[in-house]
């Protein structure tokens, strides 16, 4: 991966956003990245480990991101997958997953070195993929981003420790157009861990610009593949309907 030392003495991959190791660097990475946005025909196009572009894109019709705009950016370093199985999936309803937690995660090492813990954001954050999921499917796919909008009354009421599992269920509340509204809580050994209520966008990178339409439609294929690896007794059932079909293709 090349890099290159930018302004704040920060290195930066000229391909990936990278974090600093503390409070003060990742605030100054903000700032320079926020200058980087600013200039001029320096338009950062989305990034996912497959897309394959066949043409170098043209840059200067490829507005850039914004600090608090709401294109997301994909990177093959920086990707969370804090759900380990589907267990139940109704949609328009419901879903049920689980997180197994083990003590060779590398997050434990530092969250904390004696009393090695899930941290809070990720039990947020597994929520969070839990309710995407349930979103997904409940729409057939028909949106690349189901991303966080909001969080509210998130409430932490015990630990999930190395070697326990944390269950989550997501129920779907409302929805309109744009967003989808959920009640969400985490268990651990029966007891409640964690709760909230979040807020789902849901959207299409083509909305803000024609050349993603290729990426939005990448996107959609990950996540099909995920989810055929996720919610396996649904992927072995309808195996098992299609005597002809690929082992591990993706559903629908």
């Amino acid at each position: 991966r090349c890099t290159h030392r930018g302004e704040t003495g920060i290195n930066f991959a000229l391909t990936h956003l990278i974090a600093a190791d503390n409070i003060d660097g990742n605030c100054q990475l903000a700032n320079a990245t926020t200058r980087l946005w600013g200039r001029p025909n320096q338009g950062i196009l989305p990034c996912f480990a497959d897309t394959k572009h066949t043409t170098e894109p043209d840059r200067a019709a490829v507005p850039p991101l914004k600090a608090c705009g709401r294109t997301a950016l994909a990177t093959r370093d920086m990707r969370f997958s804090l759900i380990d199985r589907i267990i139940e999936l109704r949609p328009g309803e419901k879903i049920t997953t689980s997180k197994c937690v083990a003590l060779s995660e590398d997050y434990l090492q530092d969250h904390f070195p004696k009393f090695p813990v899930l941290p809070g954001v990720l039990m947020l954050e597994a929520m969070t993929e839990s309710s995407a999921w349930l979103v997904r499917v409940s729409e057939d796919f028909a949106h690349s981003m189901v991303v966080l909008a909001e969080a509210r009354n998130i409430k932490y009421a015990d630990f999930v420790q190395p070697g326990k599992s944390l269950m989550i269920e997501a129920e779907l509340l409302k929805q309109d157009q744009r967003q989808t509204k959920l009640k969400v809580w985490g268990t651990v050994d029966g007891r409640v861990a964690v709760s909230a209520r979040l807020v789902l966008e849901r959207y299409n990178l083509v909305e803000e610009n024609p050349l993603w339409a290729d990426t939005d439609r990448s996107i959609v294929r990950q996540m099909r593949q995920r989810l055929a690896i996720l919610d396996r007794t649904a992927s072995q059932a309808s195996d098992q309907g299609d005597g002809n079909r690929e082992s591990g293709e993706p559903r629908g």
